[in-house]
């Protein structure tokens, strides 16, 4: 039986060529990504108050 890993890594390969193809990307994840680790009570509501405004930045939605 597979560990989960294994699954992720082929499910991730089997995904690649199309999102090279069509996203220009090279993995599910993006180039930029990377892991933040939440410090405290103040850096969990910045990073809420950016996911919820992120869609009104780029225009998706309306204040």
């Amino acid at each position: 039986m597979a560990r989960r890993g294994e699954r992720y890594f082929g499910l991730q390969a089997g995904l690649q060529p199309g999102l090279r193809h069509n996203k220009r990307e090279a993995a599910i994840r993006q180039r930029r990504f990377w892991k933040h680790h939440i410090r405290d009570e103040a850096d969990h509501a910045a990073h809420v108050r950016y996911c919820h405004m992120n869609p009104v930045k780029h225009g998706f939605v309306e204040r």
